[in-house]
This record gives C-alpha cells, sequence and structure tokens, in this order.
C-alpha cells in the first residue's frame, strides 16, 4: 500500500519550499556566534514556533501516540497537575532568563564561568556521551514510520544492487538534516523549523477534521471502553489507572518534579537557549511557546483515539484487521508498540491526508534532527574539544570544526541505530538515558544560577554521583531484566536526590570561600551590558506592576498575554483539583469521563486555531526582524564560547 502521486507531491513540495529557505540564509551565516545562536537576534514568535516545533519531533510525535494508546485518555488527566510547575517555569524566565544574561553559547561553557574549565570538560564529555547514546535511536525510529506509514518494501534494487531500505532511508534522511545545518547553523534550523512550525500546525487542523468525519466521535467513544481494560485500568477513567503498565498517576507526580529540577540541563536543543535577542525576549518566548504547545495536544490526542477505534471497534473490524496484518511483519514488540498509532491511521486516511501526515513526520524529523544535530556538534567543539585547545583558533576554523563535528554526529547516530535494539517504551528510554547527564547537571546548574554559595567541589560532587548512580542502575536493571530491583522512572528520581545532596552538602561543608559574585557572572548592576539592559521602573505603577513579576520592560501586550496565561493555567489548574476532590471521594462514571473528554477536545481545537493564526503573524514579523538585524550587524569575531582565564 504505497503513496498516491498526490500525497508524494505534497511531501515534496514541502521539501522544495524548506530547501528554498535553507538557501536564503546562507548569506547572513559570517561568525561563530552566528552559527551557534543565530547571532542572538531572535524574537518571541519565531523562537516560540521554532522552539516548539523542535521539541515536537518525529520521535517524540511517535513518543506521544504511543503513551496516548496505551494509557488513553487518562494520561492526559495527569499531565494537569504538572500546571503549577509549567506556569511557574512560564512566567519567572525560569532558567531561561539568568541563562540568556549570561551570554554563554553552552551549559559547559556556564560551567566553566562558574566553576572551572576542568568541570567544564568533565561534564562535556558526560552531556556529549549521553546525549548521543539518547540522540542515536532516533533515525531508527523516524525510518520505522516512513517505511511502515508508507508501505515501503524492506528491499528495493537500484543500479542492480538489492539495498535494505531501513539503512539507506536513514542515511537519505540523515544527509537532509546535514545538508540544511551545514549551511546556516542556528540561523537555518531556527528559520526551518519557524517554517515547518507554521506548516504543520495548519495541517494539525486539516487532519483532524478529516480524520473525525471518517470514524465518528461515536465510534471512537464506544471503542475506548471496548479497549482491553481491567477494574484498575481504564483508557477514560484517571482514577482506574494504578495498575496501568509504564504510565500510571506516579508516572506524571515523578515526571513533573524531574521536569522542575532538570529545565534546560538537556543540550539537545542549545542553539535555542542562547538566539534570544535579550533576556526578556527568552523569558517571553517560553511564555508563548508553552501557550502553542497546548494546541499541538490536539494531534496528540485524537490520532491515537482514532487508532483506538480502528483496532478495537467492531464497525472498522476490517481496517483493524489490515492494520494488524502490517504489525503481524514486525518482529520487535518494541517496534509493534511504536508503529500501531501510524499503522492503523493508515487504514482510515484518503490521498491527501496520508501526505500530509508523512509531511508532517518529515518536518517532524528534520526540526528535531537539524537541531540535535546543531546542538551535539556545538556541544562537541566547545565544551570537549576546544577546552583542552592550548593555541587559538580563528573565527574561520572554528566554523570548520563545527561543520565537521555535524558529520562526526551523523555517522554515530546512523551506526548506533542500525545496532541498537529498542526493548523500553520510548517516554521511559529517554527519561533514564537523559538522567545520565541532568541527573547530576540539574543540581550544578541550579545551583550556579540561584545560588551564591554553591562551590565547584559540590559541582565535581553532583557530577559524579548522578552519572554513577544512573549507570549502577541500568546495570541492575540489565542484570535482573525479568525482575528489576527498581523501575526507570525510581532510578531517574534516585539520581536527581543522590546529586542535590551531593551538590548542597559538599558545598556547604566542604569550603569556606566566599560568595561567589553573581552579579558579574549573570552581568547585572554594574557589569550589565548596554544591550541586555533592562529599563529600571520608576513610577509607582510600574514598581507595583513588577512586584507581580511584571517590570517596565513589559509592554502592554507583554502584560496583557502574561496575566491571561496565569488566569488560563489557575483555571484549568482548578479543574485538575475540583475533579480530584470528586475522584477521591466518590465514583465517577465512565460516561462522565467521556462527556468530559468531548468538551476538553473542543477547546483545544479551539484554541489551536486561534494560536495557529496568532503565531504566524507575529513569527513572519519576527523573521523579518531576524534577517534585517543580521544583513545589518557588525559581528565579533571573538564572541566565540572560548573563555579566556583572565576573565574569569
Amino acid at each position: 500500500m504505497g503513496m498516491h502521486w498526490v500525497d508524494w507531491l505534497i511531501l515534496i513540495s514541502l521539501a522544495t519550499c524548506l530547501c528554498l529557505f535553507v538557501w536564503t540564509t546562507r548569506r547572513y551565516m559570517q561568525s561563530v556566534a552566528d552559527f551557534l545562536a543565530a547571532g542572538r537576534c531572535a524574537r518571541r514568535y519565531l523562537l516560540g514556533t521554532a522552539m516548539d516545533m523542535a521539541g515536537t519531533g518525529a520521535v517524540n510525535m511517535v513518543a506521544s501516540m504511543q503513551m496516548l494508546y496505551i494509557a488513553g485518555l487518562t494520561a492526559s488527566y495527569w499531565v494537569l497537575m504538572s500546571i503549577p510547575v509549567g506556569l511557574f517555569i512560564s512566567i519567572s524566565g525560569y532558567v531561561v532568563y539568568r541563562f540568556r544574561a549570561t551570554r554563554v553559547f553552552t551549559i559547559g561553557e556556564l560551567f566553566e564561568r562558574r566553576y572551572s574549565r576542568n568541570f567544564r570538560k568533565f561534564a562535556g564529555l558526560v552531556a556529549f556521551g549521553a546525549g548521543l547514546i539518547s540522540f542515536g535511536i532516533f533515525p531508527a525510529v523516524a525510518a520505522q514510520f516512513f517505511i511502515h506509514f508508507c508501505g515501503f518494501p524492506d528491499r528495493f534494487v537500484c543500479v542492480g544492487i538489492e539495498i535494505s531500505t531501513f539503512p539507506a532511508l536513514m542515511a537519505f534522511l540523515l544527509v537532509f538534516a546535514v545538508s540544511f545545518t551545514w549551511i546556516g547553523g542556528q540561523i537555518s534550523v531556527l528559520v526551518t523549523d519557524f517554517v515547518q512550525g507554521v506548516f504543520c500546525s495548519v495541517l494539525y487542523i486539516v487532519i483532524v477534521i478529516v480524520l473525525l468525519g471518517k470514524v465518528s466521535v461515536t465510534q471512537i467513544s464506544e471503542a475506548l471502553l471496548m479497549a482491553p481494560a481491567t477494574d484498575e485500568a481504564s483508557l477514560v477513567n484517571p482514577f482506574k489507572t494504578r495498575h496501568l503498565e509504564s504510565f500510571s498517576y506516579w508516572y506524571f507526580i515523578m515526571s513533573t518534579l524531574l521536569q522542575l529540577y532538570a529545565y534546560k540541563t538537556f543540550q539537545g536543543s542549545a542553539g535555542y537557549n542562547c538566539s534570544p535577542e535579550t533576556p526578556h525576549e527568552a523569558k517571553m518566548a517560553g511564555i508563548l511557546s508553552g501557550m502553542r504547545a497546548f494546541s499541538l495536544m490536539l494531534l496528540y490526542k485524537v490520532l491515537p483515539l482514532v487508532a483506538i477505534a480502528v483496532m478495537f471497534h467492531p464497525d472498522l473490524a476490517a481496517l483493524g484487521e489490515g492494520a494488524k496484518q502490517i504489525l503481524s511483519q514486525i518482529t520487535n514488540p518494541e517496534v509493534v508498540s511504536q508503529m500501531t498509532v501510524p499503522v492503523a491511521l493508515r487504514q482510515v486516511m484518503p490521498v491527501g491526508l496520508v501526505g500530509a501526515f508523512a509531511a508532517i513526520f518529515f518536518a517532524a524529523f528534520l526540526s528535531t534532527h537539524t537541531t540535535m544535530l546543531h546542538s551535539w556538534a556545538g556541544v562537541f567543539v566547545q565544551d570537549v574539544v576546544l577546552p583542552f585547545r592550548k593555541s587559538p583558533i580563528s573565527p574561520e576554523q572554528h566554523i570548520k570544526l563545527l561543520r565537521g563535528a555535524l558529520l562526526g554526529v551523523a555517522v554515530f547516530v546512523f551506526l548506533f541505530s542500525l545496532s541498537f535494539k529498542q526493548t523500553e517504551h520510548l517516554k521511559l528510554f529517554f527519561m533514564i538515558t537523559g538522567a545520565i547527564y541532568s541527573g547530576g547537571a540539574g543540581a550544578c546548574l541550579l545551583g550556579g544560577l540561584y545560588w551564591k554559595r554553591g562551590t565547584t567541589a559540590g559541582a565535581w560532587t553532583a557530577m559524579i554521583l548522578g552519572p554513577a548512580t544512573a549507570i549502577i542502575g541500568i546495570v541492575l536493571r540489565s542484570i535482573f531484566e525479568e525482575n528489576p530491583p527498581i523501575s526507570t522512572l525510581q532510578l531517574t528520581f534516585l539520581t536527581m536526590i543522590v546529586a542535590v545532596l551531593g551538590y548542597v552538602l559538599v558545598s556547604l561543608f566542604g569550603s569556606k570561600m566566599k560568595p561567589f559574585n553573581m552579579d558579574r557572572f549573570l552581568r547585572r548592576g554594574e557589569y550589565t551590558l548596554e544591550e541586555d539592559q533592562a529599563p529600571e521602573a520608576s513610577s509607582l505603577r510600574e514598581k507595583l506592576w513588577k512586584g507581580f513579576g511584571m517590570g517596565p520592560e513589559f509592554t502592554r501586550g507583554d502584560r496583557f498575554i502574561y496575566i491571561w496565561t496565569c488566569a488560563w493555567a489557575t483555571s484549568l489548574f482548578s479543574v485538575f483539583l475540583v475533579l480530584l476532590y470528586f475522584g477521591l471521594t466518590r465514583e465517577i462514571s465512565d460516561a462522565f469521563w467521556l462527556d468530559f473528554w468531548k468538551v476538553w477536545l473542543s477547546i483545544i481545537f479551539t484554541f489551536a486555531v486561534i494560536c495557529t493564526v496568532w503565531f504566524t503573524i507575529g513569527g513572519c514579523i519576527d523573521l523579518k526582524h531576524l534577517y534585517g538585524r543580521l544583513r545589518n550587524r557588525e559581528r565579533d569575531r571573538e564572541d566565540d564560547g572560548i573563555v579566556e582565564q583572565e576573565t574569569l
């Protein structure tokens, strides 16, 4: 069951459009800062749309659809418990504001300025190693999707030679991603991610409308009740998830705490952390990104629901059998779990919609792979290679080194994807591989940005204990594979606790050094740079606004967005608390939950339409501003992330 020519036309049109946009960025890439941080010229709507697209990713799409297919709509309820954490992160500029204020390119550079060069070397090696392992399965998951969704054969013949489709497709996709990143660095990544974000936002809405015309809401509701479940594992009632494998409410409780702890420690999107024009733009981009991310829930939730209907509703039994027949040809059970939703959707999608969904997935693949290739190449060069060099390096040599690292990272993930067998659910796999670095780095980053008494010795302790705990846990899980003594989530949580205790205790009792100069580090007060300078609160009104987290740099529009975000998040969390009270004190019927989810999805749909129009207009204005700034900007050849010892 291959793709129709109309489907191919949609996919090829997107690829051609992206190539044209990438070509426009080549003239603006003139310095190391341009390659690593788009010259620090990006504004909020451009950043918010692009960051969301980079975070969407082909693998994340598969992982989210896999989780929702397994857990049903119950997952959507428990995710609401993270709203206070998400709201705090958004409106406070948590981490991102101070990170941008330091004007560093990577967390490793921040660690050198805050702790020491040797610590940067060690943390860089750990970050790069753990990041490559996590990134290593991305090409495999994407290639599996295209093979099974588009109906590609396992093998094909080219110039008389029989070639396996899986490695050939991975290589083709990676060449595409490397080429995009090679030309303009973070400028190309930022621009193409924005274009893909706009394109996908429109198609999300179209796909949902068409699919709900093919599979009715009634059929979905009935299928959710028909799908295999027990008295304590429901796909609609969130209070019957206690024994739901892998994704019970404990998963979401611990994930929420880990989200706060490890926020921005993962460097797979390092370019976005340093691209904002000012710290304030970084903060506003975070707020707006959270808004737009809510609209992305539409696709993640509707598609698995349609897949459940295809697989379990008797009216769609013929389609379900077709999907099962395709899935039966896959030998790896974990790959079967990942491909169930795409294969089921393929049975019900008409011509045109297949191409649209394939185009979305292609865009998601490119956005994640260009972002991660750029980020891990940057981490390798900035935090692993350059700190060991004794002689200076010219900007031209620096950029060549970054481009060479792009190729190296691409070759590694290609080989890793060929050889690695997936056994964990994707979200759990990313959690444990992320813990190897983030488990220790979270304490070092938060302590470095917010605690003037944090010491280098404390950072070393956290960065050794965190990865060591994660690695020991991984070994134990592999030894006791049938009945591991600790779950993936528990291990990640334990890694965090051990690292925090090590950092705090050693910093408090291991040294009597004077407090660190945070003003100099964060470029505050007398150290503030003119281009990052925020206006001072002068009037009583401005001081009152500042007391609520909105300083003089906030425009009237900024305040509206800020207040609306707080009100919206508070309303959602109130709904969560009310339902939590009734769910714990009395029985709530499945019929109620089905009605609740219908209203919930209607709200998300409305929000998705509004955000698509709003962010597209704002992003286009920001894109014009980016090109204008890059065209007229004077480059600083010494702005390259290399820390001179006399500046520490």
